[in-house]
This record gives C-alpha cells, sequence and structure tokens, in this order.
C-alpha cells in the first residue's frame, strides 16, 4: 500500500491557492489581487514551503492513487470537502 501522502500534499496546496484566490477576487477582480498573489508566490515562506513538499513527491501520486483504498479514497474526499466548504465561507463572505 502506497499510502495518499504525496497525494495529500498536492490537495493542500491546491486548496490554499483556491484560498488566497477566493479572499482576493471575492470582491471582484483589482490590479492589487494580482500584486497580493504575486506576493505569495514569491515571497510567503510558509507557502513555498508548502510548494517545495507538494512538488518534491509529486512523481509518487500515480502510485498512490493507483493503489487507494477505501478508506484513504474516504480520507481524500472528506478532506476536500473541508476544503470546498472553506472556500465557500470565504466566498460569502
Amino acid at each position: 500500500m502506497a499510502g495518499i501522502k504525496e497525494t495529500k500534499e498536492v490537495l493542500i496546496i491546491g486548496f490554499a491557492v483556491a484560498e488566497v484566490l477566493a479572499t482576493l477576487l471575492k470582491d471582484g477582480v483589482q490590479v492589487k489581487d494580482g500584486l497580493a498573489l504575486l506576493d505569495l508566490v514569491f515571497t510567503d515562506a510558509a507557502f513555498l514551503e508548502k510548494v517545495k513538499f507538494a512538488v518534491e513527491g509529486s512523481a509518487l501520486i500515480p502510485a498512490e492513487l493507483a493503489d487507494v483504498s477505501v478508506f484513504e479514497g474516504l480520507e481524500l474526499g472528506k478532506f476536500a470537502l473541508d476544503a470546498i466548504k472553506k472556500i465557500g465561507v470565504i466566498l460569502q463572505g
């Protein structure tokens, strides 16, 4: 069993970006939003660390998904659902 560690790390970074975009764009697209996103991508140490971990193990994701158990699938699904709910709350304001 390969586990789902690398898959989850990629989901973490993907949903982190989605949360930032939801926060920045919920009031409409503005120039300051682009600048804030660039600042995050190039200077935020915590964000860059998440990206580093996600990229380092991304080659292992196909093997993880090929061997995913029902429980691991449920764990990934719950993680994604919770992240989507959080984004929904952000967008609602």
